[in-house]
Parts: C-alpha cells; sequence; structure tokens
C-alpha cells in the first residue's frame, strides 16, 4: 500500500483489497471495511519500504531470515 510516496505492507492476504487511509503528521492508519488492519508511524521517505515480517507469506518469512 503506497501512502504519500511511501509504502506499508499489509497482510499478503489482503494484498488486492482497497484499504481507507488516515494519516495525521505521525501516523498512518490502514482501515479495510472500518476495521483497522494496521498502524505505523508515519515515514516521509518517498519510495522506500516499511514491512511487518508477519504481514509476508512464509516462504518469504524464511528466505528474509
Amino acid at each position: 500500500m503506497t501512502v504519500d510516496g511511501h509504502h506499508y505492507s499489509v497482510p499478503h492476504t489482503l494484498r488486492e483489497e482497497t484499504f481507507e487511509v488516515r494519516m495525521t503528521t505521525t501516523t498512518v492508519e490502514l482501515l479495510l471495511r472500518n476495521v483497522r488492519v494496521d498502524s505505523y508511524p508515519r515515514s516521509y521517505e518517498r519510495g522506500r519500504h516499511t514491512t511487518r515480517a508477519e504481514h509476508m507469506p512464509k516462504a518469504h518469512r524464511a528466505h528474509a531470515e
């Protein structure tokens, strides 16, 4: 999910969904059907990624470790 040029991870099973985004100067919240899926400290680094290992498929987690 890309928000203001920065990429935030979502659970891989939800990657095709359309999320609602709520932002403040310090926080990004990702919601799906009015339910918060995750929140992150907001990053202003365009083109960078913020990823949670638990959002990756098991095979990707094993490779990353």
